[in-house]
């Protein structure tokens, strides 16, 4: 026993930790060397008085709780140092009974934690004041932990989970970067848009990553978020005065080819008093072949007439795109095989490089196919007028950097410096007098830009030019979320 006793003093002894044992009228009946160099000479004292110094039981003293029903209990308290200073502790409350199986003392051991509670309000400080929203998020969605400022933007009363303050919503987002975090451990980045709790819309974009995992599972995740509403105003504006700029310069064109379009108007008039004359003498001399030609020159001079006037309208009206679920890849084979006959006629090599495993995409077909028409029949008309012995026009469709790239380049005359300035501007035309109205590449910009795509040119004098359309996969319309394969028209800004 006298050994017993021994190493049970020299173990309180060494503990680095406060040790006291208090009977029912608790007073300090033992302790360890720790206790006592923390609050003094304990011998006879109250353990109230030695703590906090009162005079009376503290009102919420856990010693009682455990006198009464043997509970062990644990809790953290703040306690004023002789120096002045306040210190903090872990106190754990353990009962001790005798021999009869009463309680009759009760164990208090301490931790100083002090420095611990020192560096959570830095980190509380620092979490608090981060200019972002920062929350953390269990497997139930539930927001376990949120800063200052997100309690601030967001907070609803009787909300708890992240769906309810991020956006007012009764269930799981559909794209949440949270449940992504919980299914691939991995951090996930993502623009979102939720709605504040004085009901303003805003537009964040929030980071999570995985904060407690057990190696298979994470247990929770943080979400850091930006606003970014300010941001998306700004590129909304700018949508909104490209797309002024667009419909000013539409317009302006508009008025400018008058002119253009009464001369064309002209041309195609004479075509047809030429077609009515020889149709007319064809008919005098009962001459059947020359009844054919005269019939066969009218027939050109309305289609002439025809597509004149429908590629006007559609210029000037701006048009609507309809939007559906599409294969990049085949669009560029159907443009390309529309115009095999007319290469063979101009003695023109048409190339595909074509990637079939670019992924689909919302897509105009008819729009896309309409730009690359008129990219491919200006590079056909390119060659045409150069003297190469091999002419060759190339189409090419690929995926670069999340955006479905198409090209056609071809090694016909091309552009000056002066030429490519202009190429894109109103009813500018590089074909020859009466060839082209120079409605192409302006109807061309205006799908590209309703895609949120752009149309870039490089040419060289004598070598070619290149012709570039790119369609960011992230600003590209959407078609009907419940009709996927069927069109939607769309009004997009450019």
């Amino acid at each position: 026993m006298k050994n017993a006793a021994w190493v049970r003093d020299a173990l309180l002894s060494q503990l680095p930790l406060s040790v006291a044992v208090m009977d029912r009228t608790f007073t300090v009946v033992d302790a360890n060397e720790a206790f006592r160099q923390t609050y003094g000479d304990w011998q006879g004292q109250k353990c109230y008085w030695l703590r906090e110094h009162r005079q009376t039981r503290c009102p919420h003293c856990a010693a009682v709780k455990t006198f009464q029903d043997g509970r062990a209990r644990t809790r953290q308290q703040e306690i004023a140092a002789p120096d002045g200073s306040s210190r903090h502790y872990l106190v754990q409350t353990t009962p001790l009974k005798n021999s009869r199986g009463r309680i009759s003392h009760v164990v208090e051991t301490s931790w100083d934690i002090s420095d611990r509670v020192r560096l959570e309000k830095k980190y509380r400080l620092l979490f608090d004041h981060v200019p972002c929203y920062v929350t953390v998020i269990d497997r139930d969605f539930r927001v376990l932990e949120a800063n200052r400022l997100f309690r601030e933007t967001f907070s609803r009363k009787g909300a708890r989970h992240c769906y309810e303050l991020y956006k007012g919503r009764e269930k799981a987002c559909p794209k949440c970067p949270a449940l992504e975090v919980f299914r691939t451990r991995k951090t996930s980045t993502s623009v979102q848009a939720g709605v504040t709790r004085d009901g303003k819309k805003t537009h964040y974009m929030v980071t999570a990553a995985p904060l407690a995992s057990d190696g298979r599972t994470v247990e929770s995740v943080i979400e850091m978020a930006q606003d970014i509403s300010l941001v998306v105003e700004l590129q909304e504006r700018l949508k909104q005065v490209e797309k002024e700029k667009l419909d000013a310069e539409r317009q302006a064109a508009v008025g400018q080819t008058v002119a253009g379009l009464a001369h064309g108007v002209k041309n195609i008039l004479t075509g047809l008093e030429g077609g009515m004359y020889v149709l007319n003498s064809g008919l005098q001399r009962a001459d059947s072949e020359l009844v054919a030609s005269g019939w066969k020159m009218l027939q050109n001079n309305i289609a002439k007439i025809s597509t004149a006037v429908k590629e006007y309208l559609n210029f000037a009206s701006g048009g609507r795109i309809r939007v559906v679920t599409a294969r990049p890849a085949q669009i560029a084979r159907e443009a390309l095989e529309s115009f095999s006959d007319e290469a063979r006629q101009k003695d023109v090599h048409l190339k595909a490089d074509v990637d079939d495993s670019v992924a689909e995409a919302p897509l105009d077909p008819a729009g896309v196919r309409t730009c690359l028409g008129h990219l491919l029949s200006n590079a056909l008309d390119a060659c045409g007028q150069c003297e190469k012995r091999r002419k060759t026009v190339r189409l090419s469709c690929r995926e670069d950097d999340g955006s479905i790239v198409y090209e056609v380049e071809d090694n016909g005359i091309g552009m000056d410096r002066e030429t490519r300035r202009k190429v894109f501007r109103s009813f500018f035309s590089t074909k020859a007098s009466g060839e082209g109205k120079g409605l192409g590449l302006l109807i061309t910009r205006r799908i590209v830009q309703e895609h949120g795509g752009r149309v870039s040119c490089e040419s060289t004098p004598g070598k070619g030019s290149r012709f570039r359309i790119e369609f960011p996969r992230s600003r590209l319309p959407q078609p009907d979320a419940g009709s996927p394969g069927q069109p939607q028209a769309q009004e997009r800004n450019p």
